[in-house]
């Protein structure tokens, strides 16, 4: 793993249970979840992460303009998960799911941009 990459999962693993608003948000605790499933797969892990609103997105670069060929992952207010992607298949599961198999085949490392 990159120092750029292992840098993006630190930081997304740092601020995925933070809130703002002291009501709470209903996807902060699926959101927290999923993150640190995806983080505990070595293939995610490899590829550099982004996220916002409430998903989770992967690029196979390190630089701005992230790749867009990974299929991404999101949360639903009912505790389970979704996956889309490139061609916005909608895939809802709960976060046990999240192996590579339902991302596809992902391999290699994000490199630099």
């Amino acid at each position: 793993m990159t120092d750029i990459v292992e840098a993006a999962w630190r930081k997304i693993l740092a601020t995925a249970g933070e809130h703002t608003r002291p009501e709470g948000l209903p996807l902060l605790g699926p959101f927290t979840k999923m993150v640190q499933v995806a983080y505990a797969e070595p293939q995610l892990r490899q590829l550099c992460p982004w996220a916002g609103m409430w998903e989770l997105h992967f690029s196979r670069c390190t630089g701005f303009r992230p790749t867009w060929d990974i299929p991404y992952i999101g949360t639903l207010t009912d505790g389970r998960y979704y996956v889309e992607g490139p061609g916005r298949l909608q895939v809802p599961g709960s976060c046990g799911w999240l192996g590579c198999d339902r991302l596809g085949r992902i391999t290699g490392q994000a490199r630099a941009s």
